[in-house]
């Protein structure tokens, strides 16, 4: 159930920063209108849903990270082509554009890896010195009391 709930919230969470990044591209641009349709909405959720599987399959630590790095980056391939590009009609304009969407992509991939990737491991350094400074307290033994000595006298 734990899993399931990480999903959706993950879900939700990227199809919201799209939906985000989206509005801020528009605004940037004169490509595409700032309204998104009942249609488009769904994509993008489909989209969030389908990033939050391919991080589940990057979990896997039994992997080694190379393959898992080449897997999210398949997966989220597969899933932008079929979800943007055939969906999007980009391919009406042709394999420049096709080649120009997953090129952008493609960067766009490399420069988030790499900067989720150095700041959880940023993070994950901070913590390991964190705990190394603090000392550790050893299990508090019980006092041994003697059952026969009396400290009446």
């Amino acid at each position: 159930m734990k899993t399931l709930e990480k999903l959706i919230l993950k879900a939700c969470a990227y199809a919201v920063l799209v939906t985000t990044l989206f509005f801020i591209f528009t605004m940037m641009t004169s490509f595409t209108e700032a309204a998104i349709k009942m249609e488009t909405f769904m994509l993008i959720l489909l989209f969030g849903a389908l990033i939050a599987v391919a991080d589940l399959i990057f979990g896997i630590k039994k992997l080694r990270m190379g393959l898992r790095v080449l897997i999210h980056y398949g997966a989220l391939l597969l899933t932008f082509i079929v979800i943007f590009i055939i969906s999007g009609n980009i391919t009406v304009n042709g394999p420049g554009a096709v080649f120009s969407a997953i090129f952008i992509f493609t960067i766009l991939y490399a420069v988030l890896f790499l900067l989720v990737y150095l700041f959880v491991r940023s993070i994950k350094a901070v913590d390991t010195r964190i705990e190394k400074r603090i000392p550790k307290k050893e299990a508090e033994k019980p006092k041994y009391k003697s059952l026969y000595k009396s400290d009446e006298r």
